[in-house]
């Protein structure tokens, strides 16, 4: 019987991730209008090139959109991910979940999607590879003794 103690720990901490950057696309659909024409004022005395405050408010509405939708996306096939890791014989179709969690958060590129995607290719990858003991393994515990 194989534990799967850190394929559960790292599709959780990839789900928590996840989390987070849901709740970051909710504070992106948020910001108001006088936050942007600070930051435009801002990168205007720095010399840069900006938009002005209704086509920034439109970017980041559509950000925080795709950045919900990927996110809730990854958390969900992460935390399915890892229920099924509590029943062994569901760590392939774990793992497989756990590469499509990835995917879904590396279109997402937020903040957290870097580690967000290391951590499920990860455990997918042990999910998948690693497998249970046969009796046939288990043949090196068993002590013969001499005739």
């Amino acid at each position: 019987m194989v534990k799967r103690t850190s394929e559960k720990v790292l599709g959780i901490i990839a789900a928590v991730l996840s989390g987070l950057g849901i709740i970051l696309g909710i504070v992106l659909l948020f910001v108001d209008a006088s936050a942007l024409e600070e930051a435009n004022r801002m990168i205007q005395e720095e010399g840069g090139e900006t938009l002005n405050a209704q086509d920034m408010a439109a970017q980041f509405t559509a950000f925080g959109i795709s950045l919900i939708i990927f996110s809730a996306i990854a958390t969900i096939l992460a935390v399915i991910g890892v229920f099924l890791l509590k029943r062994n014989k569901r760590a392939v179709a774990s793992g497989i979940l756990f590469f499509a969690a990835a995917i879904a958060g590396f279109i997402a590129v937020n903040l957290f999607a870097i580690v967000h995607f290391i951590l499920l290719v990860v455990a997918g990858i042990m999910a998948i590879v690693r497998k249970p003991d046969t009796p046939a393994d288990n043949s090196a515990d068993v002590q013969e003794y001499p005739e």
